[in-house]
């Protein structure tokens, strides 16, 4: 690549990238993005297309913030890569070049994509093919300057004009395709750790969105699962985007369903069914789905609730029903039980499927294979298993690590707090081998209990209300409820009228994955802060492979003291 070339490359990719988003230089225009899904968007048009730009919008704005400079200027920090990868530097060049080629070409729009103005203008809009771009012809330093002059000119175009569909058929599919790929190679292209970041932090885009956009998202990219190469990584991705967005919608917005209750007559339970995971155990259901076919399941008792416990069991298993990424480690769930002797509830969890119907042939009280029980991270930790009496290998335990750090951030996003993350609520069934029987121990498929909130192990008095169940914790989302279940409030409202927190002997003091100030003071409300102060002792765990309190004493009420404790623990990983 020639000097002249290269140095005409970041001037103007600095001028493009922001050329269909915001101003520039040459003229002032509302983003082209939003211009020709404006187009979609009206009422009586099509809301798909729509719902695909808003998420090509969303990942292209995304990967604009990795180009942000030290001092947070947009896009400034594009020239030291340019600089260090200047073939790269070139190859965004040309795909910022053809994205606002689509945007900004009016004679294209109408005669490709049926997008026609709907006034007669006084000015022709200027002709962008004379570039050949879609021939492959790239830009040169000659010509750069004339091109984003042209386009600015027909942005200004069709800001004062009003399109409308023309063409019968559906023309316009092929527009957005065609954006959609662009996107997706532009995307692709920067630092590897930037883009990597990126990548892990797709799930972001949900977070601040209302139910209307969740639907949105989740059917474009439902869509564009659908149209990708059935063996390309989108596929996966997508996929992830869209169930993330449903699980939103159910964790912030939508009304609880008719939870099914099952009753203890449904299920075999015994002694040796108990797991390590507090207030659990593993059960034998009976006639489910249908009748004579039984499932090996998973209940996690949810004690201490208050009088409305069957309320917030119902809420949980409403949650945890709902379609969900993998990412969040959770179990699906069936219902709930109520275990009327102990005036209690539990959800009712799905085991993996080479263990669901792994029960014995014979079944008294054997109907659960001792080979089919989990074990729990706790359990490792301290070599309680006989697979495990040795120092994990550190690619599992960082994969493990990176799986739990993704699980948290996930469940953050669409607004979930775990509040309960400890060693003792993290489970590993045995895996599957070839021959569908389980044998030693499954570490790429942790699954995440403690979902009813502290409790037994530690004996917490913590009691969750409404803002616990469907809140994240931060300020600015802490008035958001469902407003079709009118319920919630009034639980909410009788539950603050009542509620006196007071912390009992066995309280969550003895906790020590919680963070110092819900330790002590049980009233604080459970915020992310807290997962990932919880998150954190885990990791060191993970790293030291001991449990925290074989490392320091983390029942000293002095905060500082054991933050040092656990500072001094951290250098041994090094």
């Amino acid at each position: 690549m020639e000097m002249a070339e290269f140095s005409c490359i970041v001037p103007t990719v600095l001028d493009l990238l922001p050329l269909c988003r915001a101003k520039t230089d040459i003229v002032e225009f509302k983003d082209a993005f939003n211009l020709i899904k404006q187009i979609f968007d009206r009422p009586g048009t099509l809301e798909l297309p729509a719902a695909r730009l808003e998420f090509i919008i969303e990942q292209y704005d995304s990967w604009r913030e990795i180009w942000r400079d030290e001092e947070g200027r947009p896009d400034l920090g594009f020239e030291a890569f340019a600089t260090s990868f200047p073939l790269a530097g070139r190859k965004v060049l040309d795909q910022a070049a053809l994205i606002a080629l689509v945007l900004c070409d009016t004679h294209g729009l109408e005669f490709k994509y049926g997008i026609k103005a709907s006034q007669v203008m006084k000015r022709e809009a200027e002709d962008l093919y004379i570039f050949r771009l879609e021939d492959g012809i790239q830009l040169t330093p000659e010509t750069q300057g004339n091109f984003l002059e042209r386009c600015a000119a027909n942005l200004s175009y069709i800001k004062r004009c009003k399109f409308m569909l023309r063409k019968k058929g559906s023309p316009w599919i092929g527009l957005i395709d065609l954006l959609r790929g662009y996107i997706e190679i532009i995307t692709s292209i920067g630092p590897k750790s930037d883009i990597d970041r990126l990548l892990r932090g797709e799930l972001d885009i949900v977070r601040k969105m209302q139910l209307p956009q969740l639907h949105r998202l989740s059917e474009a990219a439902d869509y564009e699962m659908r149209h990708s190469y059935p063996e390309s990584d989108s596929v996966r991705r997508y996929h992830e985007i869209s169930l993330a967005a449903k699980f939103r919608a159910a964790v912030k917005f939508e009304a609880l369903k008719n939870t099914y209750k099952f009753t203890l007559c449904d299920f075999l339970l015994d002694p040796s069914y108990a797991i390590s995971s507090p207030c659990s155990t593993m059960a034998l259901l009976f006639d489910y789905p249908v009748r004579k076919e039984h499932r090996i399941v998973l209940i996690e008792w949810a004690d201490d609730l208050g009088t409305d416990q069957e309320y917030y069991a119902r809420a949980k298993a409403h949650m945890l029903e709902s379609p969900k990424p993998d990412v969040l480690l959770l179990p699906g769930c069936y219902g709930i039980v109520e275990d009327p002797i102990r005036r209690r509830f539990g959800l009712v969890l799905a085991t993996p499927s080479h263990i669901r119907y792994n029960q014995a042939q014979i079944r008294p009280a054997d109907a659960i294979s001792p080979s089919c029980m989990p074990f729990s991270l706790r359990e490792l930790l301290e070599r309680r298993h006989s697979f495990c009496v040795y120092i994990l290998d550190l690619g599992t335990r960082i994969s493990l690590a990176k799986k739990l750090i993704a699980a948290v951030h996930a469940m953050h996003c669409v607004g979930w707090v775990h509040e309960n993350l400890r060693s003792s609520c993290i489970l590993f069934f045995p895996s599957q081998n070839q021959t569908g029987h389980p044998h030693p121990i499954d570490y790429d498929c942790p699954v995440l209990l403690g979902l009813c909130g502290p409790h037994d192990e530690y004996s917490d008095a913590y009691r969750p209300n409404s803002h616990d169940l469907y809140s994240d914790g931060s300020a600015s989302e802490s008035d958001v409820w469902i407003d079709s279940h009118i319920e919630r409030r009034d639980i909410q409202r009788r539950d603050l009228q009542r509620r006196e927190v007071r912390p009992s002997p066995k309280s969550n003091s003895n906790n020590y994955y919680a963070h110092p100030d819900k330790r002590w003071n049980p009233a604080v409300r459970y915020s992310r802060a807290h997962d990932i102060y919880s998150l954190g002792c885990l990791l060191l765990e993970i790293g030291l492979w001991e449990p925290l309190e074989q490392v320091t004493d983390v029942l000293d009420r002095d905060y500082d003291r054991v933050k040092r404790a656990l500072q001094e623990a951290t250098l041994r990983l090094d």
